[in-house]
């Protein structure tokens, strides 16, 4: 069984725009409310610049673009101005983001820090604060 989407290259188009979704690590969030993730690995390693060429030469070869991305989102990489009083920012994070976010929230004392820094070091350094780890 098979479905039917316009042929065996709009199929591999749409499970191309799928694949940049969950492969390459350049999103966060909920799946349809995607934003850019901030990820400096994935900036040195070109996934961004990957996956760019890669919807463009979907769109170019008739085929999907990503439908992954959040709504207010899109209309602003179109050059449109769009209404933000109705964002729901938690739908925007992703749940790890969250808890790491809340982590550092509640992070008051010397000793807290430390055991901050144990935990979720690594992922504040990736996130572009290295010396976050050096003590």
């Amino acid at each position: 069984m098979a479905d039917d989407y316009g042929g065996p290259r709009r199929e591999f188009l749409r499970l191309l725009m799928i694949e940049i979704t969950t492969s390459l690590c350049i999103f966060e969030g909920q799946q349809g409310n995607l934003v850019f993730k901030y990820n400096l690995q994935s900036l040195e390693q070109q996934k961004y610049y990957t996956a760019g060429k890669l919807v463009a030469w979907s769109i170019i070869h008739n085929g999907p673009g990503p439908r992954c991305l959040q709504r207010e989102l899109f209309h602003m990489m179109c050059g449109e101005r769009p209404d933000l009083t109705h964002v729901d920012v938690d739908l925007l994070l992703d749940p790890e983001l969250s808890a790491n976010m809340e982590k550092l929230n509640s992070c008051r004392r010397a000793e807290a820090l430390a055991t901050m820094k144990e935990g979720i070091g690594d992922w504040i350094a990736a996130c572009g604060v290295p010396e976050v780890l050096l003590d």
